[in-house]
């Protein structure tokens, strides 16, 4: 009878929010093949010759990177749904609010339709003055996630414009928010997650080095206002991999130097992070014997918080992220072979829907072959064509840009004439 009750409410929360009466499942959420259609059939568009058009399965399959069937599949059978992954990636797509996907708790589904309702005049959440309301914020927090996990596994690149209104969205409610109220804090934090994430794309993925370099002084400006010695910490460590994709590798050194010193009160994980690429720095700069000494203590420093979780949520550091400094160190510090045994231990704590960093790493291991004293220059051409599919699937351009430099070494190798390489320079000078 209660879950009668509750499925009766949820209903009548759909109809009130102007919503169809979405069949739900066992667990009192629409379902979302259902969910998918609806909001598939009200995405249009006007085409060139001025007609109104409305998504077909066919248009979303390419969104998606599926077939049409699948597509078809999703919304009448709900196959294809299980994916949290999917699932948020549809709910960027077809702009459907997460929570009727089911990416959030059946409180928060209540909440949300209370917040649609458009038929009751009761007042459902108490705006503070000068502040926002939970609803918002919660908004704001699923957003983030959605993003940075599509950065994660992919790519975000094509929602840059979209995030960059999130960051005026929130920065505009900071600004109406008093100082005095605990709500700013959670705005500032979020909102410098959107800055370092931008970075993050317009660095990865566009080499947009102005824009980078913008949203990295505006996480650095909010990190100064927090007092915050994670932020401080974080800001200059992003700054340090832009300036590495930039193969501008002094100025990295700097900021991580910079980032070191926010990092003695930081949390692990940020520690962990810094002092792993302040290791790499010092390995690729410094090539006198003291300098190299330097990086290694750094690196070892780096493994004490490798295997170290906290709540930070602001530095992904896990050991195969230090693996994987730990070994373009040591290729730096001339042992590519020692670099291969420790990206094989990478690897193997690397989660496969990890597309990008692991694509990174065969990047990685193709260097190491073409750095050894018997250079295998075929084993490097097949992992750098594997990882160049990769790269283009995920619009990183950093990862482009360094399997560029690593084909120019085979291709003035006795091995340059093969065809795997020349292929790969083919497919490399169509970009």
């Amino acid at each position: 009878m209660e879950k009668e009750l509750d499925e009766t409410r949820i209903l009548k929360l759909l109809s009130d929010a102007g919503l169809p009466q979405f069949k739900l499942d066992k667990c009192g959420y629409p379902v979302p093949g259902q969910v998918v259609r609806y909001y598939r059939e009200r995405m249009k568009y006007t085409d060139r010759e001025g007609k109104v058009k409305h998504w077909s399965q066919a248009d979303l399959a390419r969104q998606l990177g599926v077939t049409e069937l699948m597509v078809r599949l999703m919304e009448t059978k709900n196959k294809g749904l299980d994916s949290i992954e999917r699932r948020r990636a549809l709910a960027q797509i077809l702009k459907i609010p997460p929570v009727l996907l089911g990416l959030s708790s059946l409180d928060d589904l209540t909440v949300f339709l209370q917040k649609q309702d458009c038929h009751s005049d009761r007042k459902v959440y108490e705006k503070k003055e000068g502040g926002i309301d939970n609803h918002t914020m919660q908004l704001y927090r699923d957003a983030f996630t959605l993003y940075n996990d599509t950065h994660s596994v992919g790519t975000a690149q094509g929602s840059i414009d979209e995030i960059e209104q999130w960051v005026e969205r929130i920065h505009e409610a900071l600004l109406s928010t008093p100082a005095n109220m605990r709500q700013r804090t959670e705005l500032q934090h979020l909102l410098w997650n959107f800055h370092a994430l931008s970075a993050k794309i317009y660095g990865d993925d566009l080499f947009d080095w102005e824009h980078a370099f913008h949203h990295l002084n505006q996480s650095l400006t909010l990190a100064v206002e927090m007092n915050s010695s994670d932020l401080q910490a974080a800001s200059l460590y992003r700054s340090a991999q832009i300036h590495f994709a930039q193969r501008n590798y002094s100025l990295a050194k700097s900021d991580l130097d910079g980032s070191l010193v926010h990092a003695r009160n930081a949390s692990p994980s940020i520690k962990g992070a810094s002092f792993a690429s302040a290791g790499l720095a010092y390995a690729i700069v410094e090539k006198d014997q003291a300098g190299m000494t330097y990086a290694q203590k750094l690196l070892d420093e780096a493994e004490k918080y490798a295997s170290t979780s906290d709540n930070s949520n602001i530095i992904t550091f896990n050991t195969g992220k230090y693996l994987l400094d730990r070994a373009d160190a040591l290729m730096s510090l001339g042992r590519p072979s020692k670099a291969l045994e420790v990206l094989d231990d990478a690897e193997e704590l690397t989660n496969t829907n990890q597309r990008r960093r692991i694509a990174y790493l065969n990047i990685l291991r193709a260097e190491c072959y073409i750095r050894l004293k018997k250079p295998d220059y075929a084993m490097a051409a097949m992992l750098l064509s594997e990882a160049l599919t990769v790269s283009e699937a995920v619009h990183s351009s950093f990862n482009i840009s360094h399997i560029k430099r690593l084909h120019k070494l085979i291709a003035s190798s006795p091995y340059g004439n093969s065809p795997d390489v020349v292929e790969l320079g083919i497919r490399l000078g169509q970009r």
